[in-house]
């Protein structure tokens, strides 16, 4: 069997740097993604991502078909309520897998081989807890627990109202949520998180950025996605490097010339 296949409805025009999570895909060939949307842009999809046309209509008759409740989805972003329910609704697309997931394409992947190996897919039937990336073993028992009680209906309470009610991930205060219904059972989750999040909170400053001579250091007029703010990025553009620490003081390795010879050292400060 494959080892895991990750699950993207997409409806709307994706986004520009799509074609850089592409990429980041590519460079994990024993992973494989099917996205499914109704986008035609020509993006260059590698041999492990499998792009499926899609109406957004044709999705939602898809999800139908599945429950024997009218389910509420009038609109795409319902859709990360349904996240824990990919194994179920799309269990054609994914039999040959033993474990399925669901991903955001605002993402770049590392290299996946490093933090989900085969040990892992052999103990646990859920893999993280955040709905940027989370990962299920592809058995018809695990993909179909999210029915499951626990104290309440759950997934006829987030499938049957049009509110998002944050079934897919930990993080809410009552603790309601696919995770917990997994724990709840008896089953093993593995929890720690190796994400690296990035702030894009355009209100911090970016290494500043400021326009010449001014010595400005504490304006936010200059955020990341101005022209000031991508200034001070290290290609002068939305694409490089940042100092998303927002001027505050970072640990940073580099290499200086003595006066007898080269020296490697690390400096905390700004830059």
């Amino acid at each position: 069997m494959k080892k895991c296949c990750f699950i993207i409805p997409y409806f709307g025009k994706l986004p520009n740097y799509f074609q850089l999570f592409l990429k980041s895909c590519e460079y994990n060939p024993t992973f494989n993604w099917i996205v499914f949307t109704d986008d035609k842009t020509g993006f260059h999809y590698p041999d492990n991502v499998k792009r499926v046309e899609m109406s957004f209509q044709e999705l939602r008759d898809l999800v139908q078909s599945k429950f024997d409740f009218p389910i509420s989805l009038e609109r795409p972003y319902k859709l990360c309520d349904y996240k824990p329910a990919y194994g179920y609704i799309f269990s054609d697309f994914i039999s040959g897998y033993k474990m399925w997931g669901h991903c955001d394409i605002d993402t770049l992947m590392g290299h996946l081989e490093d933090f989900i190996t085969d040990r892992d897919i052999a103990i646990y039937d859920k893999m993280f807890t955040l709905g940027h990336m989370i990962i299920y073993k592809n058995t018809e028992e695990n993909n179909r627990l999210f029915m499951k009680d626990f104290r309440v209906s759950l997934y006829r309470e987030s499938f049957t109202t049009d509110k998002i009610t944050v079934f897919d991930e930990e993080g809410i205060s009552n603790g309601i949520n696919i995770n917990q219904l997994f724990l709840d059972y008896g089953k093993k989750v593995y929890t720690v998180d190796h994400s690296l999040n990035i702030n894009n909170n355009r209100n911090y400053i970016t290494g500043i950025g400021a326009a010449p001579g001014t010595g400005n250091t504490t304006s936010t007029s200059n955020s990341y996605d101005t022209v000031l703010g991508m200034g001070a990025s290290t290609t002068s553009n939305i694409y490089g490097v940042y100092d998303m620490n927002g001027g505050g003081d970072d640990y940073v390795m580099g290499v200086f010339a003595s006066s007898s010879k080269p020296m490697s050292g690390a400096y905390m400060g700004n830059y």
